[in-house]
């Protein structure tokens, strides 16, 4: 981030094992004091990791600070289909019912997180496809570690490796799954 950032190593993986998967071998990785990931194509720019790294470094308490496509000053949702904007919101209003009450966009794809978070997310997640995000919040939340929504401004591509019937699926059942283990205390330190 404009002098800021100094490191980065690239991680290959012999095999797909889903975005989840990926995303928890770069935490264990990581070194910094802030982790961040973001989608492959890039459709919320880098120039976001300059800004969220100051707001999550004003604010101590912070430890997962999530992008927000529902944020009052996000932009960028043209380009959707009617289709995606439907399963967007079918599964956002999905996830409030069962697990998430109060967080209105689990699944946009920038976050970034303090290094403590990163290293209990990488220990306490289980889900290695596409719904490995809820499970983030479900681990801040049950450990009462601070997250904050930011604005993204979204230049939307249309390429996307979701596949809506499939993998809407395979995220319902990884939500009951999380579910189960909340009650079973998986998330939460000993």
């Amino acid at each position: 981030f404009k002098g800021q950032l100094n490191y980065y190593r690239v991680i290959n993986l012999p095999q797909n094992h889903g975005k989840g998967f990926a995303v928890r071998a770069g935490m264990k990785a990581a070194r910094g004091a802030y982790v961040v990931f973001t989608d492959t194509d890039l459709s919320y720019g880098m120039e976001i990791f300059a800004d969220m790294y100051k707001f999550m470094k004003a604010d101590e308490n912070i430890y997962l600070l999530y992008g927000s496509r529902a944020h009052p000053q996000s932009q960028g949702y043209s380009g959707y289909t009617a289709l995606r904007r439907f399963s967007s919101l079918l599964f956002s209003n999905l996830v409030r019912f069962m697990v998430l009450q109060d967080i209105q966009d689990t699944q946009c794809g920038v976050k970034m997180f303090r290094k403590e978070f990163a290293a209990l997310a990488a220990d306490k997640l289980t889900v290695d496809r596409f719904a490995f995000d809820i499970e983030l919040f479900i681990i801040a939340k049950e450990n009462n570690l601070e997250f904050h929504d930011f604005p993204v401004s979204l230049h939307h591509r249309e390429e996307t490796s979701v596949r809506l019937i499939k993998d809407a699926w395979s995220m319902f059942k990884d939500i009951w799954r999380m579910k189960i283990n909340s009650w079973r205390g998986r998330y939460k330190v000993k």
